[in-house]
């Protein structure tokens, strides 16, 4: 049996039970194909969450997780304005935590590492032990200029000793690929994938939500102009409602934004839930509405289709290499992140037709583990001919010698 090491750069925690949890998605789909998987992460805890929460719980703790899945993780504390430090503490914990790993006898075939904010850990693994890795780069923070001189050069150095790179969505690899120009390993397209039988289709006869949104309330996810063009589409007395799940800094701004505005009867923050309440909710509204500025994927749009929602989104990056409006077969709506333009589009869907279980096929098609396992199988593949490559070539210079 196979074995594949998921090196990932959060991974949910005593502090956040929903973070990341799409990384689960990629541990089972290989588990359940018969793969023996494991899952490493060094997560990161800010000072504000540790007061925010009123519990210190920093350490190494393993556990079997859904499906068996093998999970070994370590919570450190994230020391604000020292960057450096924090990269040398997840390297020295990881290589701790991987060590352990070894010691038990476990050894991995290949690690697939989700973003280079795991460190030069996966560059370490592969030089001191021959394990070789495959990468997926996430981090929207590329898209802002975000990282310094010193994580863009670790993110490099992590790039250019990958057997291979992909990135989320089209936009980003492009983007990704102009930004580290002198790559070998280019970035290539391959999405994320989602349990599709968690997010399941349901017909519906009648929908408690028209419109849902899924995120964390910040600047990015937008949900101001949301809510703004959500009036403007129908404002009161309409019967139309949103509802919105997700916490974050822009929390107060929007309550008082929807008290102002008297849509408390309309537009509803349910805070942060489970991804089973999630999928519940999905289930029972009519459409899913995104306004980010910047998303590299969209996680919470595919696990809506996976639903049979039709999408609004804006044009944000990761949606345009999924969303799809032509006369075969339409998905959702793109649209410019401008209030008349968003608000043109929720009153647009309500004039289209969708085929709800369409929309379902296509992401069973295409964003579902069963192409993710082929990615991993061809990856072995790869290293496994790298490796006979060498041995061939070193046995004849041995005999050319000899």
């Amino acid at each position: 049996m196979k074995k594949i090491l998921l090196l990932t750069y959060l991974f949910q925690n005593s502090y956040k039970k929903n973070s990341s949890t799409f990384f689960w998605d990629y541990a089972i789909s290989l588990k359940r194909s018969g793969y023996d998987v494991a899952v490493l992460s060094v997560i990161p805890i800010s000072i504000k969450e540790i007061f925010k929460k009123r519990k210190l719980d920093i350490g190494f703790r393993y556990y079997l997780g859904e499906e068996g899945v093998k999970v070994y993780t370590c919570q450190i504390i994230s020391l604000p304005f020292l960057k450096r430090l924090n990269y040398f503490l997840k390297i020295f914990f990881g290589k701790k935590i991987f060590s352990f790993i070894l010691n038990s006898g476990w050894v991995p075939d290949l690690i697939h590492v989700h973003s280079f904010l795991t460190g030069n850990l996966p560059v370490w693994i592969k030089n001191k032990f021959d394990i070789n890795y495959i990468t997926t780069e996430h981090n929207s923070g590329f898209y802002y200029n975000h990282f310094s001189k010193y994580e863009i050069k670790l993110a490099f150095n992590l790039y250019s000793n990958s057997t291979s790179n992909y990135a989320v969505s089209n936009s980003f690899v492009n983007h990704l690929n102009n930004k580290f120009t002198c790559l070998k390993n280019k970035f290539q397209y391959f999405p994320n994938v989602i349990d599709v039988n968690f997010f399941n289709y349901e017909k519906q006869n009648k929908h408690k939500f028209d419109f849902i949104n899924v995120g964390r309330l910040d600047n990015n996810k937008n949900h101001l102009i949301l809510i703004q063009s959500f009036l403007k589409s129908f404002p009161n007395p309409s019967s139309k409602n949103l509802i919105i799940i997700g916490d974050g800094p822009n929390k107060k701004i929007l309550h008082d934004f929807i008290c102002n505005n008297n849509l408390n009867e309309r537009v509803f923050l349910k805070g942060e839930l489970s991804r089973k309440k999630i999928a519940e909710y999905l289930s029972v509204s009519k459409f899913f509405i995104l306004t980010s500025v910047h998303e590299t994927f969209g996680v919470s749009v595919v696990e809506a289709m996976s639903c049979g929602l039709p999408v609004i989104s804006t044009f944000c990056g990761g949606p345009e290499s999924i969303i799809i409006n032509n006369t075969d077969f339409k998905n959702g709506i793109l649209c410019e992140n401008k209030k008349n333009k968003i608000s043109a589009a929720m009153l647009c869907v309500f004039k289209t037709k969708f085929n709800r279980k369409k929309i379902r096929d296509y992401v069973v098609d295409k964003f579902s583990y069963t192409e993710y396992v082929k990615l991993i199988k061809q990856n072995i593949d790869k290293t496994r001919k790298y490796y006979c490559f060498f041995s061939c070539l070193l046995f004849s210079q041995w005999n050319y010698f000899h």
